[in-house]
């Protein structure tokens, strides 16, 4: 298991947003969490980032990271957080891309920026490739999209925590990023967030909903084994 969550609770600025959760991730597969606005899945997607809350965060229960305890600031080092919400960082493409390489500056621009294109071709975005030039902002959205899921697999996180980027995709979209994460998640653990039920089931992967401040279904539709276990309650963003 890349991840295990045991009695797990999450407290922002006194409002409880998850309680209870016992979580469990394998080093690979697909793992879908579904919920309205509000059921957690943001504030959850974030703690397991590592990131910074928005308040003051009160974390109980107990993180094993690749079977060791770890304390929360430890997630930063294995996953990687792509979300709707995350704004351009740089101005170009080329520059967006290329600071997402931990140690660019050590490899040098011209290094980083050939290792940059033959990450986009492997992925299959070579239009994007070709792109290196444009304005990230002026960009379809959906190829921010994929630039932003690029960038974080820059860092070839053994987590992949996407929270709410299928939410807005067409039809044909949508299909595309069910190869992409499909093929990621033969190499690492994929946890994407959606509160449409019609993405959870195109994504296939393990299924939980989350209604109510509760986990109240846990389907495996397209599984790798071993499979993913969560159980608890979650109310939050």
């Amino acid at each position: 298991m890349v991840l295990e969550l045991s009695d797990f609770s999450l407290r922002v600025d006194e409002r409880l947003v998850a309680d209870q959760v016992n979580l469990r991730l394998p080093a690979k597969g697909l793992v879908v969490l579904t919920g309205e606005r509000g059921s957690g899945k943001t504030a959850l997607l974030r703690c397991l980032a590592g990131f910074d809350l928005r308040g003051q965060a009160d974390v109980g229960g107990a993180i094993t990271l690749e079977g060791r305890p770890a304390a929360r600031d430890e997630l930063r080092s294995v996953a990687a957080y792509v979300s709707e919400q995350a704004p351009p960082l740089s101005d170009s493409v080329r520059d967006n891309l290329v600071s997402g390489i931990a140690d660019w500056r050590e490899l040098g621009y011209a290094q980083c920026v050939a290792k940059v294109r033959r990450h986009l071709l492997r992925l299959g975005f070579a239009r994007i490739a070709g792109a290196f030039e444009s304005p990230l902002i002026a960009m379809p959205l959906f190829a921010q999209t994929q630039i932003a899921i690029a960038r974080a697999l820059l860092r070839d996180p053994r987590l992949l925590l996407v929270d709410g980027i299928a939410d807005y995709v067409e039809d044909d979209e949508l299909r595309q990023l069910v190869e992409l994460l499909d093929r990621e998640a033969s190499c690492r653990a994929v946890l994407l967030a959606t509160r449409h039920v019609h993405v959870a089931a195109a994504m296939g992967g393990t299924r939980f909903s989350i209604a109510e401040g509760r986990v109240i279904a846990a389907q495996p539709v397209r599984t790798r084994e071993p499979t993913a276990q969560l159980t608890g309650t979650c109310d939050g963003r």
